[in-house]
């Protein structure tokens, strides 16, 4: 059994994440986005809290295990199939963006095949340790870059080009309604807590206070929206497809051995996003292990390598996309993930209700 704290540490991390890649290129390109955040934050919250309820009613127990007994076998397999593919998305789209960022700010004389092969034999191998491991490595990761997340965000804030009344006049526009998009891209800052999927029989007894989580996702929402729309304009921002990229590469560390802050800001990104990316992938690969293939199978290792085999070459072929199509399917993503994460939820309130009927 492990701390609470490392629950935080889930949510923490999928925060910083999203918060500075998928989200804030979707707030500013769409009307309401203030009040999307608003509602993203009630929703967000109450998944965090009836996501956690339910599973503390199946302790020491993963979803394979609490699905197997209540859902038909076909069913209970569909499932599983179903939301995994949805943990590798997770993880691949931080990959192609990573890649996408690394060439285009960092080594753009570097072939972006060449990236991925890099980032992914890193990957694959952290991605199949044990999940004790995966946490303490999220908290290392999380308590060496918030600091440099919080001075990247004080540079910012006080550059004599960042525009407090550009700010004043988002917040006083704030009466249009909001779009879907922009709520389903607010709720994916609290996506942490799913995975709880495969973390929950790590915890026990394991308490939750809200109120922070709330407080916590609309500080980095409005943080997320705001600095790169202060820095860039309402309408500059529009044409950034990384906002917050866009903004560290127009600021300089004037009294540091770099003068660039986007040196300081990729090197705080590219170590969440690796970390993030072996975390969706390591649940999605444990729930497929627990329901198709057991590590007492005589056939595991060859099942393994076949199942890595297709999480590599599904993530060239993300790579490979132009910039339009895969920022489509991003978008698509996104919404989409938001209906099975409600899915899921029903679906453990079913399986509550059948334990305590039985």
């Amino acid at each position: 059994m492990v701390n609470n704290r490392y629950f935080y540490y889930l949510l923490i991390l999928n925060g910083l994440v999203n918060s500075v890649n998928f989200v804030p290129r979707i707030l500013v390109n769409t009307n309401g986005s203030l009040i999307a955040i608003i509602i993203a934050v009630i929703i967000g919250t109450l998944m965090v809290l009836f996501n956690t309820k339910a599973m503390q009613k199946f302790p020491g127990k993963d979803l394979p295990e609490i699905l197997e007994p209540v859902l038909p076998k076909l069913i209970n397999k569909a499932m599983i199939l179903f939301f995994s593919l949805h943990w590798y998305l997770f993880g691949a789209i931080t990959l192609v963006s990573l890649v996408d960022i690394t060439h285009r700010f960092i080594t753009p004389d570097v072939n972006r095949f060449i990236l991925a092969f890099g980032f992914l034999a890193l990957i694959l191998f952290a991605c199949q340790v044990e999940s004790h491991s995966i946490l303490v490595s999220i908290e290392t990761i999380i308590i060496i870059n918030v600091p440099i997340f919080l001075y990247f965000l004080v540079k910012v804030l006080t550059n004599e080009y960042f525009s407090w009344d550009t700010i004043r006049e988002v917040v006083t526009d704030a009466a249009d309604m909001p779009h879907y998009s922009s709520i389903a891209a607010g709720t994916f800052i609290f996506t942490g807590y799913i995975n709880l999927v495969v973390f929950n029989r790590m915890f026990k007894n394991l308490k939750i206070r809200t109120w922070i989580i709330a407080a916590a996702g609309l500080l980095l929402l409005l943080v997320s929206f705001l600095v790169p729309i202060g820095f860039n304009g309402i309408e500059g921002v529009k044409h950034q497809v990384y906002p917050w990229l866009s903004t560290a590469d127009s600021n300089r560390i004037v009294f540091f051995i770099i003068e660039r802050l986007l040196f300081v800001y990729y090197l705080f990104y590219i170590t969440v996003a690796l970390v993030a990316i072996v975390l969706y992938w390591h649940v999605g690969l444990r729930m497929l292990q627990l329901t198709f293939f057991k590590k007492t199978d005589k056939k595991f290792n060859i099942k393994n390598f076949l199942l890595l085999l297709v999480f590599v070459g599904a993530s060239f072929f993300l790579i490979q996309l132009d910039q339009f199509d895969f920022m489509k399917i991003s978008d698509w993503f996104i919404r989409v993930r938001l209906i099975s994460e409600v899915l899921l939820l029903l679906i453990l309130f079913y399986a509550v209700r059948r334990v305590k009927k039985a």
